[in-house]
């Protein structure tokens, strides 16, 4: 499953414990006693090119409906693959195996954790004007399937009322950016304003774990949202694809935060290039660890006029995942003893981690951490053997790897301190990953003591972590939400970008350090 904005660390550290908490890499209906594949549902070597997004639904018991979105490929004579996307449960771009497509039949099997009997296997029928109708088979159970192709840009009938939906009134160009430094090539969307300009220009930084240029999420599309409000007010808006995700090359989960900031200071100077940019209003605005990628870019290169951080981390790793585990756990309802016993697992871990550990060591201590949040679910007993060993594995390479490394030790003391130009920070009030009032009242001492004259502080009242209107700003709750992004949030960073491009201030300007109660427009 993918990760949640800073969930690389969450997923590796917190699988959660309480009421309500989901089981990890949940599927589309119950697993049960034995199944057989779909008919007919083998690997398919292409004899042409294969690019089809299907978007389905499923009628379970109740007269209920699941929806998903799969996207299926293939170059001639590849095998065909496609990743299934299913928001309400948290899917997002996971492998689907034994995917075929042909004239008559779209078949494919999501592999769910534990034994291959309670795998997932789609088979449906082409009825004519992109239609399809089959059957999903899960254990015993046979529930009716309905699929639809979708159009290029085409969104599924249940996309989030806020995502933008073309003609748009603006240019979108796709472009690609290349990081000089180690020649790691990422792609992704220009929008340019209407008119000549120049116009101010902005980056986009995604949280961690693999995201796509519009930081696609529980089937929200923040990124994407928030490049639409911009552009249509004049903002010129680059957001790119992580490295290994799309169109771009590299691997995220060997990259560490130094090198993403190199690739934030590459796209800003490929913009500094493009006609009809304002090269003196080119900013980075990062959500979550991508407001840490921002200042760390920004403390380096001159050509950067502004950084906004959304929910961007300023304390240590380390207490953030600690104030992260517990925030999580408690929100869930579990007592100050699981709490703590967590905790300390969990520390554990990132002493192994900081101490330079060997692998034995450091798996031994994941190995600990999963076990306890498994045995503490009150989804334990759905789990078996099998999948808390796949548990234990995936969240030892995630631990493992040096993009989770750097995050975790990384103290964003330095960079912002260095800091020298106009920084607008907004924190959710309900934020349970990034909590606010901890990291604005950091963030807001660390700048201080460097002088700085030009930063705005602001706790958004009822935000979450992906600032929705949350009831409880736990991260069951993201899937629910049919907002993508508060208006006064997307107002007050337009106003805020728009009205910095005004004074064109390369360095910072006089301003008025300030820290406020809510955004408003």
């Amino acid at each position: 499953m993918r990760r949640l904005p800073l969930s690389l660390l969450l997923a590796a550290l917190a699988v959660g414990c309480g009421k309500d908490a989901p089981a990890p890499k949940p599927a589309p209906a119950p697993a049960e006693a034995d199944a057989t594949p779909a008919e007919g549902n083998t690997p398919q070597v292409a004899d042409a090119r294969v690019d089809q997004r299907w978007s389905g639904e499923v009628t379970l018991p109740g007269d209920q409906t699941l929806a998903f979105t799969a996207h299926l490929r293939a170059e001639p004579g590849e095998a065909a693959r496609g990743t299934i996307d299913i928001p309400v449960q948290g899917v997002q771009a996971m492998e689907l195996r034994d995917v075929k497509v042909t004239g008559d039949v779209v078949a494919f099997t999501l592999a769910t954790p534990g034994p291959e009997a309670g795998w997932a296997h789609f088979e449906a029928r082409r009825e004519g004007d992109g239609l399809a109708k089959g059957t999903l088979k899960q254990g015993p159970a046979t529930l009716p399937l309905t699929m639809r192709t979708l159009a290029d840009g085409e969104l599924p009938a249940d996309a989030p009322p806020q995502t933008p939906r073309p003609p748009y009134p603006y240019e979108a160009r796709e472009v690609t950016v290349q990081n000089p430094n180690d020649q790691v090539t990422l792609a992704g969307t220009l929008t340019m304003p209407e008119g000549d300009g120049p116009h101010p220009a902005v980056v986009l930084l995604t949280g961690s774990g693999p995201q796509d240029r519009d930081e696609t999420l529980f089937g929200h599309k923040p990124f994407l949202v928030l490049a639409d409000h911009l552009t249509r007010a004049g903002v010129a808006v680059l957001r790119l694809d992580d490295r290994g995700v799309g169109g771009s090359q590299g691997d995220l989960a060997s990259t560490p935060l130094d090198v993403l900031a190199a690739d934030a200071r590459a796209a800003v100077m490929f913009l500094d290039a493009q006609p009809g940019i304002d090269r003196e209003a080119v900013g980075l605005l990062g959500h979550s660890e991508g407001g840490a990628v921002a200042a760390l870019a920004a403390s380096d290169l001159a050509e950067i006029d502004f950084v906004v951080m959304l929910a961007g981390p300023a304390v240590p790793g380390r207490e953030l995942l600690s104030s992260q585990l517990a925030a999580m756990m408690r929100g869930q309802g579990a007592s100050d003893e699981v709490v703590d016993k967590h905790l300390a697992l969990q520390k554990a871990v990132l002493d192994a981690l900081a101490d330079g550990k060997d692998a034995a060591t450091l798996r031994a201590a994941v190995d600990a951490l999963v076990e306890a949040q498994v045995t503490d679910s009150p989804n334990a007993a759905q789990i078996p053997p099998e999948a808390r060993k796949e548990l234990v594995d995936a969240h030892a390479a995630a631990v493992s790897s040096e993009a989770f490394r750097s995050v975790a030790m990384h103290d964003p003391t330095e960079s912002l301190e260095r800091l020298k130009v106009p920084v607008l920070a907004l924190f959710g009030a309900k934020d349970i990953q990034v909590p606010a009032e901890a990291n604005a009242k950091a963030l807001r001492e660390l700048l201080e003591a460097a002088e700085h004259t030009d930063f705005t502080i602001e706790i958004v009242e009822g935000a979450n972590h992906l600032f929705q209107t949350a009831e409880t700003g736990g991260v069951d709750e993201y899937a629910r939400l049919k907002e993508t992004l508060k208006p006064e949030v997307l107002e007050r960073v337009t106003q805020w970008i728009t009205a910095r491009a005004k004074g064109s201030a390369k360095g910072g300007g006089a301003g008025e350090a300030m820290e406020t109660e809510a955004a408003t427009p």
